[in-house]
């Protein structure tokens, strides 16, 4: 029995690799509201990978968005540098022509997004519209 668990366990320490999925941490729109310098409804109208043929990293990527439908916090970001996110927190995978829900966020000087602060699902966009009208005004 003793040897059965312990190549069981060596199987799983030498086979396995590490999990590179994001998972967030629940957040309420105000939450969200409070922790974002700027926050706005806007489509994606052009999405340019910058280096995209460096294997093992998530490339980086530039996104140009339209004017935005909604503000709520700071001004709209019309172009934005991320990375295109496959399996970490870091940027988020935009496509062009979608809409989005940004809470983007200052660090390092730098205006920026993560996989938990841009929202594509029509109702969750929705629902999160109409809790930011509650919280803040449109400007």
């Amino acid at each position: 029995m003793k040897p059965a668990l312990c190549l069981a366990t060596l199987i799983l320490v030498v086979c396995s690799r590490p999990l590179l999925a994001c998972s967030c941490a629940p957040q309420t729109t105000a939450q969200l509201l409070t922790s974002s310098s700027n926050v706005f409804l806007a489509t994606a109208t052009n999405v340019t990978f910058i280096d995209q043929d460096q294997p093992n990293i998530e490339p980086r990527i530039k996104v140009q968005f339209a004017e935005p439908e909604k503000k709520w916090k700071g001004k709209a970001v019309s172009k934005l540098q991320t990375v295109f996110n496959k399996s970490t927190c870091n940027g988020f995978a935009f496509e062009a022509t979608k809409r989005y829900l940004v809470f983007a966020y200052k660090e390092d000087g730098e205006t920026k997004v993560g996989a938990c602060t841009v929202f594509l699902n029509a109702e969750t966009i929705s629902t999160k519209s109409a809790e930011l009208d509650a919280l803040a005004p449109p400007q």
